[in-house]
């Protein structure tokens, strides 16, 4: 049996499935105070509900944002850095870049995540050619180490980010010995393991968040392998990275910003195993759980990735799934502006108190306060019955904010419904239009505890062909655990113009790469007889800052050469930006490789399909505020739907993790893998 345990802000998701092809889902409250207590919850009740025992566990895979949490809560140990002489501002000169703040004139810099008194200068120089100008002295060195922790006692991490270093490591490899030699305790990370790339400030910024997560993480991973280790489970514990994949703890112990964002990105993994498995090549996933929403895209049955993304406003350059993130959930709080406008989010009432009708303290009205008023969520039916909910104190949380804009609340409660449809439907063009995509090119996939409530109206939004609800949308990110490989990536600066470079060089520096992806994962005990190594250049025009991702094989370039890169630069820039200049240089600006071993063969690929024939059940009749007044809707259970039938909306879709909406004018079915699909009739 293999179990997968996703941590939400609101809800802790765990899937179990078994060889047979049978799954147990579960959705427990999730415990911010303390995270791994939530997952060691959902574990108990596995064992004490259902009768699973621990040693049929062969392998545990989870996903958190605990190191994301922490980064923006500014929740860590205190961090230093030690740096070349002469560039200790690095951290806090920053870009000048300012995106959506252009126009802001109270625009302030993103807050740094270390301070002047805890930054060392040490004496070396390294020249963008890898050659040593200044040799580094350890004794000067070890002397500049001491005086820093003196200034600094409470010093718990420590980033090393030299200049050039991703040419030539070897002083950070000296002084990161010295430092394990001389103060063992100390957590330390270099910036020629963590991002051996060019761009000072953006590789400072990602060792120092990287320095900073360290002792959390490994904290973190440690307190829930003793809780699982006390329960008697025998299997492994694997751990969710930001572009999608498991490893071994030990291994995002090492690098622990490749966990961040790991819950959503196991969502999206789940979407590209249904996109694959369904053969529908283009997806654009909406994960609305509790407290936010995730958005990204599938194109051709493969995930967009980004090489650049901020946490809490300071750059870190790993390798990640392009997620748009809007702070709408089924805890986010509907409020008044000083503009006396309604705003919903990104403020969330979380797991506690949580909104209104959990009747748990909470104060203000919120998405799933909402959905309850209107009627698409039944007070009796919230996660199987197993978490009664109360209309009485929805009701009065609404109040306020009705007698505010002289409507009823149930008038209040559908403008909240439409205003998180506008909110989620901007994310969407972000990851689309923005990025250069039609939207009517793709399916919209919703999963979440309340994203197939809002599917219909979100792919009518951005004229989607369809909407998708996969089996067990509530628990869907732990499905993405279960059906995740082996990954990791990797990535190694190469300054050349095309036409500067032949092939020798280019698979020279993928061979380098690919043997160290070989290495690790057999350090790791990760299998390597059925593993991919899937290479790709970063490229830009002469003269531009940025750059785009171009897969290509050794094979193809070989064979074609350099030229083949140009053209498919060309391709994806057109495309991206919508215009191209052929006969612009072109260069190379890094060289990644993407290591995959699969897990095939260690889980049942029939599981998502869902269980068993459709069980009959008696549908009911109950009201819906709808369009501004009462109508009548019927309330069906997920696993009385056939195959054979068309549901005419209005419909609700009832299911132990989720409930989905099929308004009226709109029609469901089931089609691959019993997944839902909702489209509006023409």
């Amino acid at each position: 049996m293999f179990v997968a345990i996703e941590i939400g802000g609101t809800f802790t998701d765990l899937i179990a499935v078994g060889s047979d092809g049978r799954y147990i889902q579960k959705k427990v409250r999730s415990t911010p105070e303390d995270p791994c207590q939530g997952a060691l919850n959902a574990l108990s009740i596995l064992f004490e509900e259902y009768g699973v025992k621990p040693k049929d566990i062969q392998a545990l895979l989870h996903g958190s944002t605990v190191g994301t949490n922490a980064v923006i809560q500014r929740k860590g140990p205190m961090v230093g850095l030690l740096i070349t002489e002469g560039f200790k501002d690095v951290p806090f000169i920053q870009r000048q870049h300012r995106g959506k703040e252009l126009y802001n004139w109270r625009f302030k810099k993103p807050k740094e995540i270390v301070s002047r008194r805890a930054i060392g200068e040490i004496r070396e120089r390294v020249d963008s050619d890898g050659n040593i100008l200044v040799p580094m002295k350890k004794r000067e060195a070890a002397k500049a180490i001491e005086d820093l922790l003196k200034r600094n006692k409470d010093l718990g991490s420590l980033g090393v980010c030299f200049l050039h270093s991703y040419v030539n490591p070897t002083h950070e490899k000296q002084i990161k010995e010295i430092i394990l030699n001389e103060y063992p305790d100390l957590y330390v990370c270099i910036s020629s393991e963590i991002l051996p790339q060019f761009r000072e400030y953006e590789r400072t910024s990602t060792t120092l968040l990287t320095a900073f997560m360290k002792p959390i993480v490994q904290s973190y991973l440690s307190s829930l392998e003793e809780g699982i280790n006390a329960q008697q489970i025998g299997g492994e514990l694997y751990v969710c990275r930001s572009s999608g994949g498991v490893l071994p703890t030990q291994v995002i112990i090492k690098y622990p910003a490749e966990m961040l964002m790991s819950g959503p990105a196991a969502g999206v993994t789940g979407a590209v195993y249904l996109s694959r498995q369904s053969k529908i090549d283009n997806i654009m996933t909406v994960d609305m759980g509790g407290t936010s929403t995730d958005v990204s895209l599938i194109t051709s049955r493969s995930p967009e990735i980004t090489t650049g993304t901020t946490l809490d406003g300071l750059p870190l350059s790993i390798p990640m799934f392009d997620i748009a993130t809007v702070g709408a959930g089924g805890g986010s709080i509907a409020y008044i502006d000083q503009g006396g406008m309604m705003r919903v989010g990104p403020q969330s009432a979380g797991a506690k108190p949580g909104p209104a009708c959990y009747n748990m303290g909470g104060k203000n009205p919120t998405i799933t306060d909402a959905l309850l008023l209107i009627g698409l969520i039944r007070k009796e039916n919230f996660i199987a019955g197993k978490m009664p909910l109360s209309v009485e104190m929805s009701e009065k949380a609404m109040k306020p904010l009705a007698e505010n804009l002289r409507n009823s609340e149930y008038e209040i409660s559908e403008k909240i419904y439409k205003i998180a449809v506008s909110n989620v439907a901007q994310a969407m063009r972000i990851v689309s239009i923005e990025r250069g995509y039609d939207p009517r090119d793709y399916i919209l996939c919703a999963y979440g505890g309340a994203g197939p409530l809002f599917a219909a109206h979100l792919a009518k939004e951005l004229n989607l062909k369809k909407s998708l609800i996969p089996t067990s949308p509530g628990t869907f990110s732990a499905w993405g655990l279960v059906v995740s490989d082996f990954k990791r990536d990797y990535v190694q600066s190469f300054l050349r113009k095309i036409t500067d470079v032949n092939y020798g060089q280019m698979s020279k520096i993928f061979n380098s790469l690919c043997q160290i992806a070989i290495d690790e994962f057999k350090d790791h005990s990760i299998p390597i007889d059925d593993m991919d190594l899937n290479l790709s250049f970063d490229l830009r025009y002469v003269g531009q800052q940025y750059e785009l991702n171009v897969p290509v094989s050794l094979e193809e370039l070989k064979r074609e050469g350099p030229d083949l890169l140009g053209g498919n630069f060309n391709e994806i820039h057109k495309r991206r930006y919508g215009h191209h200049a052929p006969g612009e240089e072109i260069e190379i600006v890094n060289a990644r490789v993407s290591a995959i071993s699969y897990r095939r063969n260690m889980y049942n690929k029939d599981a998502m399909r869902g269980g068993g024939s459709p069980k009959e059940t008696t549908a009911e009749t109950s009201r819906i505020f709808y369009d501004g007044h009462f109508i009548e809707c019927q309330f069906v259970k997920r696993e009385s739907l056939t195959e054979t039938h068309v549901y005419s909306g209005p419909i609700v879709i009832e299911e132990e993790t989720a409930t989905a909406f099929v308004p009226p004018g709109f029609r469901a079915y089931l089609g691959e893998l019993r997944s839902l699909y909702i489209e509006e009739v023409k």
